[in-house]
């Protein structure tokens, strides 16, 4: 700290002016004083400037005030809760930490405050009060009158009868400044107040003030100059209107928020570094800036611009808050993801598109949020934040540079646009459309020559990446969307609004009336609505019920001519809303002799909610809000159905065939199409109806041919009839006939894994395939699939769906869906996905055997249907599960099926509790597993466990109890460890045996229905499931490994009857720049020839939006680049890892694109080119996980593997070596799994003492490097945890601490905050050789030790900082193919993928005597080990080692 001496130039009387000469502030851990006592007069007005030179962080000023006996003024000393005086009732003592008071009701704490003061007075003369003490912790009802207790002694007595009061603390007379300053700072400050120590106020009583400065900063700050002078009243109104300016510009100041450090401030850029908040214990990680006090009219508002640079991975939400009249209203924006580089790039957000916008409206203020971030520290920078008049796709369009080409994410392909020139002459523009390989698309270029204004264009079907360049600067370029529908969004679409009571979510669980009247002059000859709800609704149309609609996904077709009359006519619909969104979607469309009319929904109908009341209400009182239109509005776009009730456009038949035909098209109402529905009619009347896909072309006479896929033959002659919503044909005459054929049944084939591990391969019917198969049930889609080269797919059969009654079965829908398929794809194979979840008769005879929470609630029907853990559900589903496979035996396509996919529920992924992760009806917490049949299968368990009632109760700590009358826990107790986080085997046997049985139960269900398929199928049929989440559950901190019932996976792995394991990738870790990841310890799979099956149902920017979170969570990506980038990172995990992929339609119309599935094509294309594996990338790291020790951490928030988990995979592959994911099973089976040179042992909990000594001898014989996180063997099986047992057998001696404890870090580039924040931690206190890092206490809390040739490093953090993994990856003498750490790879199987999160300069090193060559991304040709190249950040760069 350097202090400068205090100048004092002069006082001019009658006015106080003090000069400071220059003073260095340097960072500490509290304020310091600069200058001796300054007289001031507290009643007058005063000015302080500065002038401050620094170039970050803040700098904090304060006049610290005194009274004239110089003792310090605090604000506590003046802040007095009035009101809140009352006597003592009995002398309170010396180091007393209580005192009793007559009345503290009045006593809010710690909301008003937690101080006392002694000797008040009612009127408050005794402000300032020094007779303080410290600090009130709790206020009770005494028989005396209030008991005040503290957390301090008291530091003197006081008498019965004196009078106490409540104060408050506060701040200083003080500013912070943000750094560096533009200007000189400048501040009046205001005479003091009677009884408070108001901000920018002298205070009462003060007499003089010091100086008092402070920084954050790591440099030096100087204060060059600075003065406090008293104001002149001559010039104070002039100052207060400045002061006032001042005010209202410091509140419209762009403000940052949920930083570590300010790195730039002012000048139009914020860049600083984020971090995250804690919350209750939990911590949340946003980081943004925000503008407010403003006052823009809407209706001049386009959009809003900004350039945003992030260093880390995550999203930008932009929000927007408009008033009109009183209400305040936030207009959020989808949420956009960033390319974390580091590099600005200008951001476009629209809020004019969002529902809740009102042009009339006027806009107070703004923000935007940087969230869904893992990485604090990371640089975050806004620059230029503007809003512009007009809608704009090209960001910063006035200030191109000529030459500079600028991107255009927003373009889409086949959408229609118009590129202008504005203010100016304009000197040239030329658009460049760019595919997959970032390669311009021959033909596409458009330019707009000099001197032209605009030109119209349709953006070429192939486009990823829009680019413009201007050829001068005398105006600006503007480009607007003219027209865009997504592929296969019918062209005419949804006319009306989704419209609601308000834009908020709810009410929750009850009805709300929507009313119209309309009035027609005669009986319609047609009329028909079309109704789609959230979430059901119920039609009346003049009173008359005319139907029902639920979900929203399936939309319904009402004809109401009959209903309707001449005169006033009213439509009412009551919507019941179960929880969240929800919303109303109608059309009407009427025609009469003279004329036709549609009616749609919006803002013009009325609305009421009557709670749980079905009853028409007799008033509406208010209209209905519109929340957007059905196309584009979350979250229904994603996922919605179309019902058209229109006219419809006309074909007179020329000549026709099965196939195709030509006719005459007269008053079409739509311009094109890619699908048509037909009717095959059979002569015995039997309806088949197929979607299909279609294409129409233009003759040279007029005429039109319509092609289609050729309708298969039946053992029946049929006819094939149009039978579409917008097309019919004239006279409805028929298209083909088509002539009876006899089926020819083929026999099932038998379909196996090959090379499983390597390149994965299915040999089925004879024939090798990629094991690659994409997934929709939108047959008429497949076309641009079957076109990239896709061969294998998948249908549904669901019991419910052909399942009736007990010997009664409907299988039409399956062989409708399967025929579908085969006529649009007449070589494709396919798996059946099986769900084997009960249909409600049969949850209604079995109630015993039907899902039932702890909680009671009502059971959600969607996710918890049978209870699994019933052996009955196993039994019963023999009969439906043989009735279909001798059906599949008996169908003409029975050699097309090559597997089965085993499902539980509708959700499908063996989930206790589905999708909602334990939900009831009503959207409360329920935790199911307690019904008769789980509790029957529960008590078997400990039967086979325990044998006796006696053993039971020792395990238990429960005398008396018995296995037959043993009950289950309550699930909450899994959350409650003996030891902070940790379970003890001797106190928490009950729960950890409950645990095991749900985990059990899922395990012997998917091997009995294995099995059950393998046995009907001559074992024919692969077989698998969604199952053995370990990693992925492990990691979450809601849906958890521990309970939800996966952990049971080790036994389905070792099991004859299971071949393949499903899970979608990481949603965590798919955001643009991460590394993405499997679901499962995929080693423990492969190496056992089992395949991981990855799912890839990729959001993207192609495809519709769904809820902001849920956008952020599965990490859509804004853009085709990020697209096409995500899409190959995903086949580089897949093909380096030897598993296998498939492709998830998931949301609609994204992956139909041709642009997008180019990428696809040419991942099918690359993988059936590769080589035989030759070993030229092993694997040297293992990554282990413990299956036990799961049951020894309690889950949540507070368990030890959410924090482990994500500080190993969200690091590991930016550290450029290839590694294998086990569990420690693996490792002690004997000739499983090969030698590595470096394992990470997640937290390991729990060993045997022969399981100890065998994992020493491995690593003994491998000379290996063995890191420890947290734990190594802390409990036994049965016992535990303790000190004494955590390495053990290394011979480390470790103390456990049970205290809560945020363990840190001390490295090269500071100190690391560990994720974990709970108790138990374990210290290494001997025993070892070295110390590797220490706490920032110092610690030691990351040791290295050698045994026999093994190198062990414990580490008391479960997690540790990216760069401390790859100091001790170096150590391990493991290979590196890449010393950068700020790209992911995907390594294995001779292969190298290197995803840029970063663009710049790259190079991989490779081994000696090895080369690559590029097979996928943008590059081509050979390299040798460092060779640099130029990378596009967001792209993948693929190669093959040679």
């Amino acid at each position: 700290m350097i202090r400068e001496k205090l100048l004092f130039l002069g006082i001019l009387l009658p006015l106080l002016v003090v000069f400071g000469e220059p003073v260095v502030v340097e960072k500490s851990a509290s304020p310091q004083t600069f200058s001796d006592f300054i007289p001031v007069d507290p009643g007058k007005h005063w000015e302080f400037t500065a002038e401050v030179q620094g170039n970050s962080g803040r700098l904090d000023l304060s006049l610290f005030q005194y009274d004239q006996q110089e003792r310090r003024l605090g604000a506590f000393h003046l802040n007095a809760v009035k009101g809140t005086e009352t006597p003592l009732v009995v002398p309170a003592e010396r180091g007393a930490q209580s005192f009793i008071v007559a009345d503290a009701s009045k006593w809010d704490i710690p909301a008003k405050g937690n101080i006392v003061v002694f000797d008040a007075k009612v009127d408050l003369s005794d402000l300032p009060n020094f007779q303080i003490e410290y600090y009130v912790s709790k206020v009770s009802r005494h028989q005396e009158g209030f008991l005040i207790e503290m957390n301090r002694p008291l530091s003197r007595s006081y008498p019965v009868g004196t009078l106490v009061r409540l104060h408050q603390d506060g701040g200083h007379l003080g500013w912070s400044l943000a750094l560096p300053a533009q200007k000189e700072f400048r501040r009046l400050i205001e005479p003091a107040v009677e009884d408070a120590a108001l901000q920018n106020h002298m205070w009462k009583n003060a007499a003089f003030v010091k100086l008092a400065l402070n920084t954050d900063s790591s440099e030096p700050v100087v204060l060059k100059k600075w003065t406090l002078r008293e104001v002149p009243q001559a010039e104070l109104e002039r100052m207060r209107k400045e002061e006032q300016a001042r005010i209202l510009a410091e509140k419209q100041k762009i403000t940052p928020y949920g930083y570590s450090k300010i790195l730039k401030s002012g000048a139009g850029e914020e860049e600083f570094t984020n971090c995250f908040f804690t919350y209750k214990g939990e911590r949340y990680y946003w980081s943004g800036i925000t503008q407010s006090h403003l006052d823009i009219p809407c209706s001049e508002i386009g959009q809003f611009e900004c350039d945003i640079k992030a260093s880390t991975p995550g999203f930008l939400e932009a929000t927007m808050t408009i008033l009109l009249g009183d209400d305040k209203v936030s207009v959020q924006m989808p949420p956009e993801s960033i390319i974390p580089d580091g590099e600005y790039r200008r951001f476009i957000f629209c809020p004019t598109d969002v529902a809740s916008w009102n042009p009339a409206a006027r806009l107070t203020g703004w923000n935007i949020r940087f969230r869904g971030y893992h990485d604090i520290n990371k640089v975050i920078g806004f620059r230029n934040p503007e809003f512009k008049r007009e809608k704009n796709l090209i960001a910063g369009a006035e200030k191109l540079l000529p030459g500079q080409p600028v991107e255009i994410p927003a373009l889409r392909p086949l959408g229609k646009y118009r590129l202008q020139w504005r203010d100016g002459k304009c000197p040239g523009a030329t658009l460049e459309f760019l595919d997959h390989l970032m390669q311009p698309i021959p033909g596409s270029r458009i330019r707009l020559e000099p001197g032209h204004n605009e030109c119209a264009f349709t953006v070429p079907e192939a486009l990823i990446l829009g680019k413009i360049s201007v050829d001068g600067q005398n105006g600006w370029p503007q480009l607007v969307t003219e027209s865009y529908r997504r592929r296969y969004t019918p062209e005419l679409y949804w006319r009306s609004q989704w419209i609601w009571l308000s834009h908020t979510l709810g009410p929750n669980y009850a009805n709300v009336w929507f009313y119209k009247e309309f009035d027609l002059e005669e009986a319609p000859e047609y009329a028909a609505i079309a109704v789609m709800a959230d979430d059901v609704s119920n039609t009346l149309v003049n009173g008359v019920h005319v139907g029902q609609t639920w979900p929203y996904r399936v939309p319904k077709r009402f004809d109401i001519a009959k209903l309707l009359k001449p005169g006033r006519n009213n439509i009412a619909i009551r919507v019941y809303n179960l929880d969240q969104q929800a919303g109303l979607c109608a059309e009407i469309f009427l025609k009469t002799s003279k004329s036709s009319r549609w009616i749609i929904t919006d803002s013009s109908w009325l609305c009421q909610e009557t709670g749980q009341d079905k009853n028409l209400p007799e008033k509406f009182e208010k209209h209905a809000v519109e929340l957007g239109d059905p196309a584009t509005t979350a979250p229904w776009a994603a996922s919605i159905g179309f019902a058209y009730v229109g006219p419809r456009g006309v074909f007179t038949i020329k000549n026709s065939e099965n196939g195709q035909f030509t006719a005459i098209l007269r008053d079409p109402v739509i311009s094109s199409f890619r699908t048509l529905r037909f009717e095959r009619r059979s002569e015995s009347g039997t309806k088949d109806h197929f979607l299909l896909p279609a294409s129409m072309v233009e003759n040279a006479d007029g005429t039109v041919t319509v092609k289609y896929p050729k309708l298969r033959s039946t053992e029946e002659k049929c006819t094939v009839f149009l039978d579409d919503e917008f097309w019919e044909i004239a006279g409805n005459q028929p298209l083909a006939q088509l002539e009876a054929e006899p089926l020819t049944i083929p026999a099932l084939q038998k379909a196996e894994f090959i090379n499983v591990g390597q390149r994965t391969r299915m040999k089925f019917n004879g024939k090798i395939y990629d094991p690659t198969f994409f997934m929709s049930r939108e047959r008429e889609r497949l076309m641009p699939a079957l076109d990239a080269g896709f061969k294998s797919f998948l249908v549904s059969a669901r019991f419910e769906d052909f399942w009736l009654g007990h010997g009664k079965y409907d299988f039409s829908k399956l062989d409708r869906d399967v025929e579908t398929l085969l006529t649009v794809a007449p070589d494709a194979i396919f798996m059946l996905d099986i769900r084997f979840f009960m249909p409600e008769w049969w949850i209604e005879e079995n109630p015993g055997d039907t899902s039932k929470y702890f909680e009671d609630g009502k059971r959600n029907a969607y996710d918890d249907v049978q209870a699994l853990g019933s052996k009955k559900w196993l039994t019963d589903s023999d009969a439906p599960l043989t009735a279909l496979i001798d059906h599949v035996k008996k169908s003409y396509w029975a050699d097309r099926v090559w597997g089965a996919n085993i499902g539980d529920s509708r959700g499908n992924e063996w989930f206790w509790g589905g999708a909602t992760a334990g939900q009831d009806r009503d959207g409360k917490p329920a935790q199911p597993g307690y019904s008769p049949g789980d509790l029957a299968s529960f008590r078997a368990m400990l039967r086979r466990i325990y044998g006796t009632d006696e053993a039971l109760a020792k395990a238990w700590q429960m005398p008396g109890v018995q296995i037959d009358s043993a009950p289950m826990p309550d699930h909450k107790l899994r959350r409650v460890g003996a030891v902070g986080s940790l379970l003890s085997p001797e106190t928490n046997r009950q729960i950890m045996d409950w645990c095991l049985f749900r985990n059990q139960s899922l395990a012997e269900a998917l091997i009995y229905f294995g099995k059950a398929i393998k046995d009907r199928t001559e074992r024919k049929w692969l077989t698998g499931g969604y199952y053995g989440y370990m990693t992925e559950l492990s990691a979450s901190p809601g849906r958890s490994q521990l309970i939800t019932g996966h952990n049971g996976f080790l036994d389905c792995v070792k099991s004859p009857d299971l071949d393949f394991f499903r899970a979608p990738s990481r949603y965590t870790c798919r955001k643009t720049g991460m590394a993405n990841g499997v679901m499962q310890t995929f080693s423990t799979f492969t190496l056992r020839g089992k395949v991981v099956y990855i799912e890839n149902d990729e959001r993207n920017a192609y495809g519709p939006r769904e809820t902001p979170t849920y956008d952020i969570y599965v990490g859509r990506s804004s853009t085709g680049l990020e697209a096409v980038g995500h899409f190959n990172r995903e086949f580089a995990m897949f093909s380096t890892l030897g598993i296998a992929q498939y492709w998830l339609d998931h949301i609609k119309g994204s992956l139909y694109e041709p642009a997008l599935l180019a990428a696809l094509a040419e991942q099918l294309k690359v993988y059936e080119t590769l080589p035989p594996v030759r070993n030229l990338t092993p694997q040297e790291i293992a990554v282990v996980g413990d299956v036990q020790s799961i049951y020894y951490s309690v889950d949540g928030q507070k368990g030890i593997f959410p924090p482990a988990i994500s500080g190993v995979f969200n690091h590991l592959n930016f550290l450029g070596a290839p590694f294998r994911s086990l569990v420690t099973a693996d490792l002690l089976e004997k000739g499983l799994t090969p030698a590595h040179k470096l394992y990470i042992m997640l937290p390991t909990l729990v060993l045997s003492q022969q399981d100890r000594m065998q994992l020493r001898q491995r690593f003994e014989q491998e000379n290996a490097t063995v890191l420890w996180l947290y734990s190594a063997g802390s409990s036994y099986p049965d016992r535990g945890p303790k000190s004494e047992f955590c390495g053990d057998f290394l011979d480390l001696d470790v103390t456990m601490t049970a205290d809560d404890t945020e363990e840190t870090l001390q490295t090269k580039s500071g100190v690391y905050n560990s994720l974990f924040l709970n108790a138990p931690h374990f210290y290494p206190e001997g025993g070892y050789d070295e110390v590797l890092g220490r706490n920032a206490g110092g610690r030691p809390v990351l040791v290295r030790k050698s045994l026999r040739g093994a190198r062990h490093i414990f580490s008391t953090l479960p997690d540790l900082p990216r760069e401390t993994l790859a100091e001790i990856i170096n150590s391990a003498d493991v290979f590196r193919f890449t010393e950068n750490q700020n790209d992911p790879l995907w390594i294995g199987n001779d292969l190298v993928f290197l995803y840029a999160a970063t663009g710049g300069v790259k190079q991989v090193n490779l081994p000696d005597g090895l080369r690559m060559k590029s097979i996928i991304g943008p590059l081509k040709g050979e390299f040798r080990s460092g060779q640099k190249w130029q990378a596009t950040a967001g792209l993948v760069y693929g190669f093959l080692v040679y």
